[in-house]
């Protein structure tokens, strides 16, 4: 990214491009912590928004681009690429959408939003396996572990993500041997997918 240009960060909490509330650990980190590497916005003063990549195919890492304006289809399209499913009762955020807290001028880089959508649903995993876990359903608690070891191979993830086996190794894989104490303290930062699927 060019020196001219602003980062905004906190994806979280503008509640933009199909945020999932949740932080991702950044290159170099030993353990993933909650809110660690949030994804980050670039802003470019005067630069010109990419298109939206066609719906099916997931955008090449690059440093292109998508205007303001062109938020909601970017949100759509990667939602449509994302072939996981979220689980059974749990939503959609429509935070995804929002786009009043930005300047009209923002640009987001291409692939936020894939990655967006993955954490989304990583953080729909970790409540269905929070709630298992509380109702002692040790069936439902597998299952939940089992889609959450997909985590680190997700298109998205494993295109832009920086180490997704941080999350792997020091959240889920405590998890799966009976610690869901990180787990849990992880979910706690995912606060757009909570408000959408309330208790």
């Amino acid at each position: 990214m060019k020196a001219h240009q602003r980062l905004l960060t906190a994806l979280l909490l503008t509640g933009v491009a199909a945020a999932a509330g949740c932080g991702s650990p950044s290159a170099g980190q030993g353990q993933a912590e909650p809110d660690a590497g949030a994804v980050e916005f670039g802003y470019i003063e005067g630069s010109e928004p990419a298109g939206v990549p066609a719906a099916g195919s997931l955008p090449a890492p690059t440093s292109s681009f998508t205007g303001v304006d062109e938020i909601p289809a970017a949100v759509l399209a990667a939602r449509e690429r994302f072939s996981e499913k979220l689980p059974d009762g749990a939503v959609w955020s429509p935070e995804d959408f929002r786009t009043d807290s930005l300047p009209p001028d923002a640009v987001i880089e291409e692939g936020v939003y894939d990655v967006g959508v993955s954490e989304y649903w990583l953080c729909a995993w970790m409540g269905e396996y929070v709630k298992a876990e509380d109702a002692g359903d040790r069936q439902r608690t597998a299952h939940a572990v089992s889609e959450l070891e997909k985590y680190p191979t997700l298109p998205a993830v494993a295109a832009y993500h920086a180490s997704p086996e941080t999350v792997a190794d020091s959240v889920i894989e405590p998890a799966k041997l009976g610690d869901s104490s990180k787990l849990r303290e992880f979910f706690e930062t995912c606060t757009s997918y909570q408000r959408a699927n309330p208790e």
